[in-house]
């Protein structure tokens, strides 16, 4: 009788493969393979080895879901920083959560009646994000600047590049205010 030796695994690897499982939504086989490290005494590093169980997605999604609908930006990107703060995959995600900025700065001028106010103070928290915060690193994007003159516009039910924004056609049943971005939603939640 022969015992079978286990080969060595290189812990960079199982990171790595591990990174892609939870990545790719393997949640079960990304557990799989952390409890056989675990077994192994292979130690992954924390990022991975703190995944996110299918049924805490789940409300993970509800909660998010729920934030965006009822227009709850603080509650919402709490949310979403809790989902993707050390993704690896954050830059990927970068220009979803530009535009997500960008609707919730106008939510208040497509409620009727329209709350000016409101619309000011978002305004000033979107200039935040664009000058000082993280969406100042998407300047060099043609596709999105655009948008980095948004907090100076002064009407714009009336500007032809955002009057698109306040259209009724934006929560509408769609989960993203943006058709490029609609399809990634789902696969980032």
């Amino acid at each position: 009788m022969s015992t079978r030796k286990l080969p060595i695994i290189d812990k960079q690897l199982a990171r790595a493969i591990n990174q892609y499982l939870s990545q790719a939504g393997f949640t079960n086989t990304s557990a799989a393979l952390q409890d056989e490290c675990e077994t192994r005494k292979i130690s992954l590093n924390k990022s991975t080895k703190n995944h996110i169980r299918s049924s805490q997605l789940e409300d993970f999604k509800r909660r998010l879901l729920q934030a965006f609908e009822n227009g709850k930006q603080t509650a919402f990107f709490k949310i979403w920083d809790e989902l993707f703060s050390k993704a690896p995959t954050r830059s990927s995600i970068s220009i979803l959560e530009f535009r997500l900025h960008i609707y919730f700065a106008t939510i208040p001028l497509r409620r009727h009646p329209t709350d000016k106010h409101e619309y000011k103070e978002k305004l000033v928290d979107l200039k935040h994000y664009l000058e000082e915060g993280p969406g100042s690193k998407l300047a060099v994007n043609s596709e999105l600047v655009p948008y980095f003159a948004l907090p100076y516009v002064t009407d714009i039910h009336k500007h032809p590049v955002f009057k698109e924004l306040l259209q009724p056609k934006i929560t509408s049943g769609s989960c993203s205010p943006y058709p490029k971005s609609s399809q990634r939603v789902p696969s980032c939640l």
